[in-house]
């Protein structure tokens, strides 16, 4: 029944030990299912993504800050050209001192000019429509425009082509990305299977280990339990003998009965004194019989505690293991959450840190675009105060233009009327 129930026990710690490694197994599988939505974010790639990211950011702002200084540039040679342009025009106020004759001279210039120019726009007009008259230059016109859509249409066709390729390329390229990663992540899983088999090599190792010593102490209960047989015989052995000596005893108890009968008081004596050393004899046999029967139950006694503190020893060494293994599953469960937990951490910093990065860009960029529209809207006053000034000079030299025409007029008029009398 010992063995029975070792082989029981036996049995109840290996499906307690495979149950385990199930349970182990189901957590690593569970936790890599787990653990792939996280290493994502903790890529290279994320990494590489984001680096790429805030580069085209910072290329973007340098262009930015470019075309705001060009603008600047711009804006400034437009207030330069504006100053020289209001320097030249008073410069203009000579025309105060200058002599009617000349601006009379400067006024049919002018006049000629404007006649001039409108001659040239009606010779256009009039060229324009003979050109449409014309079906040769109207042919010519439409071949030229057709040839002008034909090139712009297989320009726009090759530029879909490159498009086409461009597009075709990126594919491509975000394709060998992804088979990229998808290989990395098969190398991954094959060294984490690699890893998973060699701690199962590992396990099975101790597990054999401990079989062999489950083993070894099977052949020395056995052999205890041979050494019990045999001193259980030797038991046996010597009862019997007892039982045999007894049996001689009661036999020459007879045999001196009837000697006493027989014999008489001399002979009575004689086996009274034999009967008396046989008896001393027999005393001895029986003290060395249970001297030796109180060994041998010290002996059993001291072989079954023996073999209860193999077993305890046994049953230690086997809960010692298994609460150790169970210690280092513990141990390794709670290092998988605290560096989860240090993963979600540094990752929820991560987001929340860029998220702060944003609002604060975001919010530097609308400060930007407030002090633009700010310095576009006082630049924008300053232009139209500078052109009301400019209209205001304008409008005064068409006045003192008027007045000059008016009084060279009234010259004209007052020498006609001079020369008039002189005549009659």
């Amino acid at each position: 029944w010992k063995l029975q129930a070792l082989a029981a026990q036996k049995r109840d710690n290996e499906l307690r030990r495979s149950e385990e490694l199930k349970k182990v197994a189901s957590y690593f599988e569970l936790n890599t299912n787990k653990s792939k939505h996280h290493e994502c974010w903790t890529t290279e790639e994320y990494y590489e993504k984001a680096r790429k990211e805030a580069q085209l950011l910072s290329e973007r702002k340098i262009k930015e800050l470019q075309l705001e200084e060009r603008r600047k540039k711009l804006e400034l040679m437009l207030f330069q050209e504006n100053m020289q342009y209001q320097q030249e025009l008073k410069t203009l106020s000579y025309l105060n001192k200058v002599p009617t004759s000349v601006l009379q001279d400067i006024n049919h210039g002018i006049i000629e000019k404007e006649e001039q120019l409108r001659r040239q726009e009606a010779e256009l007009k009039l060229y324009h429509a003979w050109r449409l008259r014309q079906p040769e230059l109207r042919a010519a016109s439409s071949h030229i425009a057709n040839g002008k859509l034909k090139s712009a249409w297989m320009e726009q066709i090759v530029e879909k082509e490159m498009q086409r390729k461009k597009e075709e390329e990126e594919t491509r390229k975000i394709l060998q990305e992804r088979d990229e990663t998808i290989r990395k992540e098969i190398e991954l899983e094959e060294e984490r299977l690699h890893k998973k088999d060699l701690h199962m090599k590992e396990l099975r190792s101790d597990l054999q280990g401990q079989i062999a010593e489950l083993s070894e102490k099977e052949t020395a209960v056995k052999k205890l339990r041979n050494f019990e047989d045999k001193e259980r015989m030797i038991l046996e052995e010597l009862i019997f003998l007892s039982k045999e000596r007894e049996r001689e005893h009661n036999k020459l108890v007879a045999e001196r009965d009837s000697c006493i009968v027989n014999m008489g008081l001399h002979k009575y004596k004689l086996k009274k004194k034999d009967y008396e050393s046989d008896k001393e004899k027999h005393g001895n046999y029986k003290r060395i019989l249970d001297a030796a029967l109180v060994e041998l139950e010290q002996y059993r006694e001291r072989e079954q505690g023996r073999q209860k503190n193999i077993e305890h020893m046994y049953d230690g060494e086997a809960r010692q293991l298994n609460e150790k293994q169970d210690q280092l599953w513990a141990k390794e469960r709670e290092a998988r959450s605290i560096l989860m937990n240090e993963v979600i951490l540094t990752l929820r910093k991560q987001v929340e840190e860029k998220l702060e990065q944003n609002i604060q860009q975001q919010r530097e960029n609308v400060l930007e675009r407030e002090k633009i529209v700010e310095q576009m809207e006082s630049f924008h006053k300053e232009v139209k105060a500078k052109e009301q000034e400019t209209k205001s000079q304008l409008n005064s030299l068409k006045l003192q233009k008027e007045q000059l025409d008016a009084a060279a007029t009234r010259e004209a008029e007052l020498r006609a009327a001079v020369a008039h009398e002189q005549e009659k």
